[in-house]
């Protein structure tokens, strides 16, 4: 499969997420944003702790997610962050998660980060594990604390988390709608249900819970996306099926994927992006 561009930055690839015409990814502190068309930088942000004092400021962005005008960046314990950015780079707000430890107040650590029409939902942990979720204007809807590392988020018409111990799914309001004990790596909600991978297998789920279908394979799954067909990333190849599970293509890919939307499916190869197109 012939690649429609790749570009090659000046430092190493941690995180990435994109959507149609643009691309954020982080490399320590550092938050970048390259215009897909162009492939050039347009803006950089750096990252720096306003918890602790010199030299303890090496703060890791740990979660990012961009969608439509708005781009969610998180961090590690050293800052303990999300903020909120437009596209164009302005930053519209940031807010800190600390939690009492024993020696006093201590931030916690961003897992997963998740943008939706009107809102954005956190996945924090240190001392327990939480999922926040608070408007574009930093009004927060609901808090809950779950069991294990918050892994991925997907945000429609509800919110569903995604953690190493189970699978949530939230009204907008917080109430729970149901829970599912499985080690989720990626989740998405479709026009059927609440698709999710788990280990070597794809599963779809109505919206009230009852397992559909599922699809075994011969690796881990670790990407999902839906737009009327479902790709699933195994390995370095991409499975296309239906939203009735039936495998339609089978794909090899050149590097290792590390992004898959209505762009296209992003690879790494060597500290070179790449984007192909969706088969």
């Amino acid at each position: 499969m012939k690649s429609l561009w790749s570009y090659r930055p000046d430092c190493e690839i941690e995180n990435v997420s994109f959507d149609e015409d643009y691309l954020v990814f982080s490399s320590g502190s550092s938050l970048y944003c390259l215009d897909a068309d162009a492939r050039k930088i347009i803006w950089k942000k750096r990252m720096t702790t306003t918890f602790y004092r010199d030299p303890f400021s090496d703060v890791s962005i740990t979660a990012l997610d961009a969608k439509g005008p708005m781009i969610a960046a998180g961090t590690n314990f050293m800052d303990g962050k999300i903020y909120l950015f437009t596209k164009t780079g302005k930053l519209l707000w940031e807010h800190q998660f600390a939690t009492i430890a024993s020696l006093g107040w201590r931030p916690e650590d961003v897992t997963a980060v998740g943008i939706g029409d009107n809102f954005v939902a956190v996945g924090t942990e240190f001392i327990g594990e939480h999922i926040y979720v608070y408007t574009f204007k930093r009004e927060r809807m609901f808090h809950k604390r779950v069991n294990g590392t918050v892994r991925a988020i997907a945000a429609n018409r509800c919110l569903a988390v995604g953690t190493d111990e189970k699978l949530y799914v939230f009204e907008p309001d917080g109430r729970e709608r149901f829970s599912i004990t499985a080690q989720v790596t990626d989740v998405k909600i479709t026009e059927t249900g609440i698709l999710t991978s788990s280990g070597n297998r794809v599963y779809m789920f109505s919206s009230n819970g009852k397992e559909l279908w599922h699809k075994s394979f011969d690796c881990e799954i670790k990407q999902l996306y839906c737009n009327g067909r479902i790709y699933a990333i195994a390995g370095k190849r991409v499975v296309v099926m239906s939203e009735s599970g039936d495998i339609l293509k089978d794909v090899e890919l050149e590097g290792s994927p590390v992004g898959i939307g209505g762009s296209g499916i992003l690879t790494l190869d060597g500290n070179t992006l790449k984007m192909y197109p969706l088969p």
